[in-house]
């Protein structure tokens, strides 16, 4: 036996998942996945066809992967959808195992919900390179019972994105309200999912090709051999070839090198049926019965085997493509160098892909009810695209409005209120997918709950919610993320626009899965309106079992508050982040409380933003769990030694009430100001008070003007130049 051992950097680890739509192929075989469509060939659909061009050239590391859409913006207005969609003109760099983002912008006119779908094609490029580059969407997807790590874009296979009206959807490197569309070179080709279909080929005894139609039959002289015809790879197979091992066979006069295991245990079809497990196809790859085809495995085909199949390649062929990759950085060394490449080789650097985005008005069937049962029901047998609240309606003590597990819901409360009575108004559970519309969620007098804090607007675990033009209210939590729960591997992502949502406990509270995903839960708060006695928006640092970390929180054009409570006047926080491993954006919005922002973990990001500490001065302590309420616009606390950044940029403003005493709030502090694990930088800003040098970022200078300390980064403002 011998252990193959490359000393080569290792294959990223695959990021997050969501939903899926499949674009029906012209070939009746592919009838299998066609039921998987959202709803497409039912409605009107604009396609625009972008051509991302892929170019090669040298790095001194390797050589460069240029992607780049020349700036196109497309206006759709004459198709039924409204609006604009544009992708930016920036080059990006990578090197085989990186990736990449496609920075993309949807604006959405049209006074209803719309759709925006992406697939890419991948036909303009050269076989090797199609077996090499793949897109993706960054987040995890329940399907078919199973948890996919990331939801590939392929001809067959596509990403959609709600919107509502007159909003717009932001996938760039610099923010996103949405799961990013990324590509990715793969580092060692090891393997690949493929949709095809199998055929004969009949080689004489000469060795020419007789007969390639699949009908002929076998002679005395003949051979016949099956082959692939592939229509499209879908996914790469990705592990982690420095952890293979191979045997050497000989046979007679031939030496082979075969893969004996994966990752040193794993053999390569213990391999294939474990990652089956979490293909998201609705076969089973079936490795005992041995591949059918030239080592492709059936995944899920039809009777004349055409569909979806498993390919592992032999060590040999990963040493191939090993050299092909080398033959490419030669390639690029040259042309670099300015050597003349034969047409072959200028193709071979040129690689042609087409992002195909599909905008559309959504035109729905409506069912309307009038009861919670009626609604209960309507929701399990999924009989409309839009269930529609006929009038007000009040769920019954010990009862709520449950989105099942997989299931896609459309609630428009029609204007109504729904009024809860105990529990949560409405659960979302993992792998769910709930829009909801126009009306109130209510919590009814709680005088007579036991505890009136476990009582819930909206509840989601692993679930994708979606509301617009929402109240929420009187609860004890508006809306309640916990991804934590019951060992949960799936993440939510909760996406607030246009509402108004107040809990006494907390507006909104966040709770990722810590160890259980890679991805994060998402909570995207815009042009709304939170706010709580409590805290209006929150997190959980428990780092216990699989912790609750693992959160992307972005608040945009939005009002986050920590209003007074009755009984003692005191505010409550506008923010608390305590947990590890977690990202925090405040954009173009306000944040107002006791203190501000209270930061304890993660990474924040302030960006034109203004934060507001209202409360009177405390001094900062540790105590525990929990923080302290010093009344600064934003705190920092470090007793949790979790890592924390902070990121001041843009127009930002951040104030705080005034004592009398000789210790005074502050703008921003830390606590304690030596902490090691506190990275703070200010790039531009106004603050009360003057901020340590170490904070400015490069080219940032700091001066007094108007009683107020103003940070300002002439780079990023055009000043340096002129502009």
């Amino acid at each position: 036996m011998m252990k193959d051992i490359k000393k080569k950097k290792p294959v990223p680890n695959p990021p997050e998942q969501n939903r899926i739509w499949v674009k029906a192929s012209e070939s009746a075989g592919v009838e299998m996945v066609r039921k998987r469509m959202y709803r497409q060939a039912a409605l009107t659909v604009m396609t625009i066809i972008l051509t991302v061009v892929m170019l090669f050239a040298m790095t001194s590391a390797w050589y460069t992967n240029v992607v780049q859409t020349g700036g196109l913006t497309f206006e759709a207005e004459s198709w039924g959808f409204e609006g604009k969609i544009t992708v930016a003109n920036e080059a990006v760099i990578a090197s085989p195992g990186d990736d990449g983002i496609v920075d993309l912008t949807v604006e959405n006119d049209n006074d209803s919900v719309s759709t925006v779908s992406v697939n890419v094609y991948k036909s303009e490029m050269t076989e090797e390179m199609q077996k090499r580059l793949y897109f993706y969407v960054d987040t995890r997807m329940n399907r078919n019972g199973e948890t996919m790590e990331r939801v590939y874009l392929n001809r067959f296979e596509g990403y959609t994105y709600n919107m509502f009206n007159n909003s717009q959807l932001t996938l760039t490197k610099e923010f996103s309200n949405g799961p990013v569309i990324k590509w990715e070179w793969v580092y060692d080709v090891l393997g690949y999912y493929v949709i095809g279909k199998p055929y004969e080929v009949i080689i004489t005894d000469n060795g020419g090709i007789e007969n390639e139609d699949g009908t002929a039959t076998q002679t005395e002289n003949q051979t016949v051999i099956q082959k692939m015809d592939i229509r499209e790879y879908l996914r790469p197979i990705i592990y982690d070839f420095d952890e293979a091992t191979t045997v050497i066979n000989t046979e007679g006069e031939s030496i082979t090198v075969e893969l004996e295991t994966i990752d040193g245990v794993l053999t390569p079809e213990e391999f294939l049926a474990e990652l089956s497990k979490t293909d998201g196809y609705e076969g089973v790859i079936d490795t005992s019965k041995g591949p059918t085809c030239n080592n492709y495995y059936p995944v899920e085909v039809d009777a004349e085997g055409y569909g979806v199949y498993a390919y592992l390649c032999n060590y040999s062929e990963i040493q191939q493509a090993i050299s092909y990759d080398a033959y490419l950085g030669e390639l690029a060394y040259k042309k670099a160098n300015g050597e003349t490449l034969e047409s072959k080789q200028e193709k071979d650097l040129r690689q042609g892909v087409t992002l195909a985005l599909s905008a559309q008005k959504d035109d729905n069937t409506v069912i309307e009810v009038s009861t919670p049962g009626a609604l209960q029901d309507a929701i399990a047998l999924g009989i409309a695209d839009v269930i529609q609240l006929s009038g007000n309606m009040t769920v019954p003590k010990g009862e709520s409005i449950v989105i099942p597990e997989n299931r896609r819901v459309m609630l428009d409360l029609n204007g109504h209120t729904v009024t809860n009575e105990d529990g949560a108004a409405i659960t979302a559970r993992p792998g769910s997918s709930l829009t909801l519309l126009n009306g109130i969620l209510q919590q009814a007098d709680q005088s007579g709950l036991t505890n009136s804090a476990t009582t819930y607007g909206v509840r989601a675990v692993g679930a994708e919610v979606v509301m617009s033009n929402i109240m929420i209210k009187d609860f004890g939590y508006g809306v309640y993320v916990g991804d934590n729960t019951d060992s949960n591997e799936l993440d939510s992502r909760v996406y607030i626009i246009d509402s108004t949502i107040t809990g006494d406990v907390c507006a909104a509270f966040i709770s990722g899965n810590g160890l259980l995903s890679e991805q994060k839960s998402r909570l995207i708060i815009d042009r709304s309106i939170l706010s709580s006695s409590g805290i209006a928006v929150s997190g959980n640092g428990d780092s216990s079992g699989n912790g609750r970390w693992g959160t992307d929180i972005q608040i945009i054009d939005s009002i986050i508050r920590g209003i007074e409570k009755d009984e003692t006047g005191v505010s409550g926080i506008g923010i608390y982040q305590p947990q590890k491993n977690s990202i925090l954006t405040v954009l173009n919005s306000q944040v107002e409380g006791y203190n501000g922002i209270t930061l304890k973990g993660g990474s924040a990001k302030i960006d034109n933003s203004t934060i507001i500490g209202k409360g009177a001065y405390q001094q900062p302590s540790f105590e525990g769990s929990g923080s302290t309420d010093t009344g600064d616009a934003v705190y920092i606390e470090t007793n949790y030694g979790y890592d924390i950044h902070l990121l001041i940029c843009g127009d930002s403003r951040l104030e705080h009430v005034r004592s009398e005493e000789v210790e005074q709030s502050r703008s921003l502090r830390v606590f304690e100001e030596d902490a090691t694990n506190v990275l703070v930088e200010i790039e531009s800003g106004t603050f009360y008070e003057e901020q340590p040098a170490e904070y400015l970022v490069q080219d940032s200078v700091q001066e007094l003007k108007d009683g107020h300390y103003i940070v300002t980064n002439p780079a990023q403002t055009g000043e340096a130049t002129g502009e």
